[in-house]
């Protein structure tokens, strides 16, 4: 009985030390696959940064230089309409006609009324010169021919009045009045806008005006594509309650072909920066969903840098976070993750 124990517990032993022999070469089988599998070789190229214009960017409208509503300045029948809605205008030229109705009548009483009046005072002042009339009957007749002149000037003024004219250089937009109808004063007849320069009227970010300056120059995007030089002519010193946005205006000369209401995008230098110069292809998200590019370190192992687009271009865009020098994966990026070591195949610069 004692024999049998002593040799099974000797074949349990056996067991025990051939199944730990088993474990560790399995785990060391497992380590030497581990090792055979290859590394993931990515491309990279050698990105320098270089000082770049940072932009602010604004959104808006496009606005006459000047525009104007033309009132009445005296009462009338329209009798004649010279200049109709889009016509070209200069400054002083005839629009409208009103009827002059009594006022031919009226101004030639007047005009009898000053010769009247001016042929007592001098009449008088004469008699006064040779003793035979009182100062105060002298005065007492000025005064009347003062107020008989003023009177003529004011019919004078009136008559001019009848003709309306542009006030300044520029295109009608809107005509209000038809021929035929009666107008009082104060009544609007015309819209006139002044095209010749044009204002783009756009909202700045509060974050960024501290780095508006008057006279900076400025670039305005037009919806349909056309791209115009300007110069930045204000600044709003009050934000809008409701956006908490600045109003900036960037004026563009020689825009007479342009017309306005249309919607612009406002480019305004900002600051100098250090950005890098890469393909927006290049761009990708971590598990975070922060957008950012790969580059390699010098121990070949994987790193994310979160960036910054500043300025996009026709071939590629310039971003900043990364270090002045930076190895970026150019072919492979999506394959690999940060910490990761990898071969490298160095593309053609």
């Amino acid at each position: 009985m004692k024999h049998s124990f002593t040799v099974s517990a000797g074949l349990l032993l056996l067991m025990i030390v051939w199944m730990a022999l088993g474990f560790q070469n399995h785990d060391q089988t497992a380590a030497d696959e581990a090792k055979k599998v290859p590394l993931a070789t990515v491309e990279t190229r050698t990105s320098n940064a270089e000082v770049v214009t940072s932009f602010i960017k604004a959104h808006g409208d496009l606005l006459p230089f000047r525009e104007t509503q033309v009132l009445a300045e005296t009462y009338g029948k329209v009798e004649k309409i010279l200049k109709l809605e889009g016509d070209k205008v200069a400054s002083g030229e005839l629009l409208l006609k009103l009827s002059i109705e009594d006022r031919a009548v009226k101004l030639k009483r007047a005009k009898a009324k000053t010769l009247e009046t001016r042929n007592k005072y001098q009449a008088t002042k004469d008699l006064k010169n040779r003793g035979f009339s009182a100062q105060s009957q002298i005065d007492e007749l000025l005064a009347s021919y003062e107020a008989a002149k003023a009177e003529e000037n004011i019919l004078r003024q009136e008559i001019d009045q009848l003709e309306v004219r542009a006030p300044f250089d520029g295109i009608i937009a809107e005509q209000k009045v038809e021929l035929g109808d009666y107008i009082f004063k104060g009544n609007p007849l015309f819209e006139v806008i002044d095209t010749h320069s044009m204002v783009a009227a756009v909202s700045v970010a509060q974050t960024e005006y501290p780095y508006l300056k008057l006279q900076s120059p400025a670039q305005v995007r037009l919806a349909t594509g056309e791209v115009l030089p300007g110069t930045v002519r204000f600044i709003s010193p009050k934000a809008d309650e409701n956006t908490k946005t600045f109003r900036v205006e960037i004026l563009l000369p020689d825009t007479a072909d342009i017309p306005s209401g249309i919607s612009v995008t406002a480019e305004i230098p900002k600051m100098q920066v250090q950005a890098h110069f890469i393909s927006s292809a290049l761009l990708t998200l971590n598990d975070k969903g922060v957008m950012g590019v790969k580059t390699v370190n010098s121990t070949r192992e994987v790193e994310f840098y979160p960036v910054q687009v500043i300025q996009a271009v026709k071939d590629g865009i310039y971003i900043t976070g990364l270090p002045p020098q930076a190895q970026l994966i150019v072919t492979g990026q999506g394959f690999v993750q940060a910490g990761q070591t990898v071969n490298i195949h160095t593309a053609e610069q």
